[in-house]
């Protein structure tokens, strides 16, 4: 282990397509000019993503697994080889933000007493995602989360208390478990309070390692940082008439909508948003939004990650699909992939 290390990132990986590729370009932007190390454990993918990945990302360090284990296992695997003050659990298909990584360590190096920070989590439409911030399933809230009770009441603290729904999603608040796609742990919280054993574990691994956490007397912070999770598991919206606006600069845009076209055919409409005249944040702008939009492709570097994620989150339309053109390796990320 190296001395001096500020921050571990520690991601499984299940395949070498284009969220996962997408995801360590932004991990190394996020961490570029930091004391960070980054790990990637190929959890016995069947396109064998480390042999593929590796050569793309010398300065990651890859691992791969032979047969398929708990990731909360791999997790801890990492955890001993890292040598970071802070070790963070990354889900490989979250696309982070230039500063979040640093914000992030800022934080928690001004609240020594906190042992878990996460971050607001948007899916594929710029929608907050309730996992984000979450309370101990004592079993009370879990009655009311499998009985009516959390329906009927939806900003209830007493019987809706799992989501913390009556907690702002723009605000900082202290909360007992944070997003499993997501986490920031302090090690020497860790340290004290144990990695979770697959075996005995009860919840899943974010809920068990929050409740070793405030065993431990540490708390745990929900922070309104932006992060896109492109989960596999998201149903996304079907409409009969797809429009697709493209956000790159003047130079750019032909080869975007190009290979938009050629990988996601039977558009309606193409129109092109010139980031070398206007702002991307004049995208959020109603005479935009009333075009009928469906989709947005956003060329980087032309726009930021940081850009994209607080363009997500500001864009009232929480139905339109994102996707990202990655005009460096040539690589389109979307959902319908």
């Amino acid at each position: 282990m190296d001395e001096g290390v500020k921050v571990s990132v520690a991601i499984v990986c299940r395949d070498c397509g284009a969220v996962t590729e997408t995801c360590l370009y932004a991990v190394t932007a996020a961490t570029f000019g930091m004391e960070a190390e980054l790990f990637v454990t190929d959890n016995a993918s069947a396109c064998n993503a480390a042999a593929y990945l590796a050569p793309l990302f010398p300065d990651i360090e890859f691992f791969r697994k032979e047969e398929a284990c708990p990731e909360v296992q791999l997790h801890e695997e990492m955890f001993r080889r890292a040598a970071g003050e802070y070790f963070l659990v990354l889900d490989a298909g979250v696309i982070v933000g230039e500063d979040l990584i640093r914000t992030l360590c800022y934080f928690m190096d001004e609240n020594p007493d906190v042992g878990a920070a996460g971050p607001k989590v948007l899916d594929v439409h710029g929608a907050f995602v309730p996992e984000s911030k979450r309370c101990l399933p004592t079993p009370w809230i879990s009655f009311c989360r499998k009985t009516w009770l959390s329906s009927l009441f939806p900003g209830s603290a007493r019987f809706n208390a799992y989501y913390l729904p009556y907690l702002d999603a723009d605000r900082k608040h202290r909360v007992e478990v944070v997003s499993d796609s997501f986490r920031m742990l302090r090690r020497t919280a860790v340290e004290k309070s144990g990695w979770p054993v697959a075996a005995e574990m009860k919840y899943t691994e974010e809920i068990e390692m929050a409740f070793r956490l405030a065993e431990g007397g540490f708390k745990s912070y929900y922070l309104p940082e932006r992060v896109l999770h492109y989960g596999k598991e998201k149903e996304l919206k079907k409409t009969a008439h797809r429009r697709l606006l493209v956000i790159a600069r003047e130079v750019n845009i032909k080869e975007t909508k190009t290979v938009c076209e050629q990988r996601m055919p039977g558009w309606e409409y193409v129109h092109a948003w010139n980031l070398d005249e206007q702002r991307i944040m004049g995208v959020a702008g109603r005479s935009i939004q009333m075009k009928g939009f469906t989709d947005v492709a956003v060329c980087y570097p032309d726009a930021s990650f940081e850009q994209l994620l607080l363009l997500m989150d500001r864009m009232e339309n929480k139905y339109l699909t994102y996707h990202i053109y990655n005009r460096k390796t040539k690589v389109l990320v979307s959902p319908q992939q």
